[in-house]
């Protein structure tokens, strides 16, 4: 049975990490796996991850894509779903919609996500992917971007190999400051200087998608090379990735503030064969 793990970072948020995570339990059939990464310097988010069973982890601040990576080290669900800690969801039983889509497909590279109160069909800011896509890309999210567009190579992705799947409902909503939904506060201030700082860099720069066509269809081909894969073997490759680091997975537990990491002091959890901490070679690389 397919399992679902939402994956984020929080930065200094303990009242919207509590709102996150209370709308999953009041809204989803079975609760899902929350696991987050959480900055070094973070010492509100800790104390409520320990309360509520979310899995973290903590240390230096990454890319901002990368973060996600990072936290998903943590992820034992077989589908992973990208939130922002400022999400709240809505749709009743949209585990089990979500879930039915997986079913579907016999070899779960689909990508699937609904309508975020913003963006529909045309884009999705946020997804759900099975373990197989990310063990395929290597990554969850290219840990590239400081701020734009890291959604919109995802979605191009999918496009191209014909495997968008979109629920025309909010499974969950972004409460984005932007759209008005949310009040300004340190985290969205330091996100304003970020933005300021990259987004424009991010756009048209280095990580421009124009300048990255090749890089995006090479993800194209990988899951192209799967989906074929799968069709004639009717498995997946065997080949297993390590995770890229030799960090421990916590929860549970204390910041050691004498750790160079600033990593928990807790228990250690396995990360389930996860291949994400660090960009990785794909086993379909050409």
């Amino acid at each position: 049975m397919e399992t679902i793990s939402v994956v984020f970072p929080t930065r200094n948020r303990p009242e919207l990490l509590r709102r996150l995570w209370q709308s999953a339990k009041d809204t989803a059939s079975v609760m899902p796996e929350f696991c987050t990464y959480i900055d070094e310097d973070d010492i509100l988010s800790v104390p409520v991850c320990q309360e509520l069973g979310i899995k973290y982890r903590q240390g230096p601040p990454k890319v901002y894509t990368q973060n996600y990576n990072e936290a998903a080290v943590s992820a034992t669900g077989s589908i992973f779903f990208d939130v922002a800690d400022d999400f709240i969801f809505r749709e009743k039983n949209w585990d089990v919609k979500v879930i039915a889509e997986f079913d579907k497909s016999e070899d779960k590279l689909i990508f699937v996500h609904g309508y975020d109160g913003t963006e529909g069909a045309e884009n999705a800011t946020h997804f759900f992917v099975h373990r197989h896509w990310v063990d395929t890309l290597g990554y969850l999210f290219p840990p590239y971007f400081r701020w734009a567009n890291a959604d919109v190579w995802m979605t191009r992705v999918a496009k191209m190999i014909g495997r968008q799947v979109y629920l025309d409902v909010i499974l969950a909503e972004h409460m984005h400051l932007c759209q008005g939904k949310a009040k300004i506060d340190s985290t969205y201030a330091e996100a304003s200087d970020r933005i300021r700082k990259y987004a424009w860099a991010d756009v048209v720069g280095y990580h421009s998608l124009d300048e990255r066509k090749a890089d995006i269809e090479a993800d194209a081909e990988k899951l192209r090379k799967a989906i074929k894969f799968y069709a004639e073997n009717h498995r997946y490759d065997d080949h297993k990735f390590t995770n890229g680091s030799n960090e421990e997975v916590r929860c549970e537990g204390r910041v050691d503030p004498s750790s160079s990491r600033g990593q928990e002091n807790a228990v250690k959890l396995e990360p389930s064969g996860s291949c994400i901490s660090k960009p990785l070679r794909s086993r379909f690389v050409r």
